[in-house]
C-alpha cells in the first residue's frame, strides 16, 4: 500500500517511531534463528526460549487480531493485494452446517454408543477378552487407538 493512504505525515514523530518499530519486528526472524541456534549450541536453557517464544506468540496472535479487521478493510477489493513479496487477498472461511433434525440427532446418539462400545472393547482387548454385543451376540471389533504427539503443557505457576 501507498503511504499516502495512511493517518500519518512525512516528519510526524509517531510515524516515524512506528515504521522504526515496523523494521525491528521485520527483523524478528533473524532474533529467532539465532535463539534456536544458541540453545541448539547449549548456549541457552530450552526452556527458557520455549517461554519466551511461547509469551511472543500469544503477543503477536493478539496483535495479529486486533489489526485483522483494519487489514481486511483495507485489502477487501476483490484482488489480491502485493505488498513486497507478499501477496494478501480477503477470502471467506469454511461456513459450517447446522442439522436440527430429529434423525440425525438419532443417528448421532447411534453413533456414539456404537464409538463408546468399540472404546470399551479396545480397553478389553488389552486385557485379552472380547467384547460381544448382549443383544445380537456379535463381537464388538475394538477401536484402532493411536496416542497423541508428546507436547508442552505452558501454565502459570500456582501462588
Amino acid at each position: 500500500m501507498k503511504d499516502s493512504t495512511l493517518n500519518t505525515i512525512a516528519g510526524d514523530e509517531q510515524g516515524i517511531k512506528a515504521k522504526s518499530d515496523l523494521q525491528s519486528v521485520n527483523a524478528f526472524p533473524s532474533l529467532i534463528s539465532s535463539i534456536v541456534d544458541a540453545v541448539k549450541d547449549g548456549w541457552l536453557d530450552p526452556s527458557d526460549a520455549f517461554i519466551s517464544f511461547r509469551n511472543a506468540e500469544k503477543i503477536l496472535k493478539s496483535a495479529m487480531t486486533s489489526i485483522n479487521e483494519d487489514v481486511i478493510d483495507q485489502i477487501d477489493t476483490g484482488q489480491p493485494v502485493e505488498i513486497g513479496d507478499q501477496r494478501l487477498e480477503v477470502r471467506n472461511g469454511a461456513g459450517r452446517w447446522t442439522f436440527t433434525d430429529d434423525d440425525h440427532n438419532d443417528l448421532k446418539v447411534k453413533l456414539k454408543a456404537m464409538e463408546d462400545d468399540r472404546k470399551k472393547a479396545y480397553k478389553m482387548h488389552l486385557n485379552g477378552q472380547v467384547m460381544v454385543n448382549s443383544m445380537t451376540g456379535e463381537i464388538i471389533p475394538p477401536a484402532e487407538f493411536t496416542p497423541g504427539k508428546r507436547t508442552i503443557f505452558l501454565s502459570k505457576k500456582k501462588s
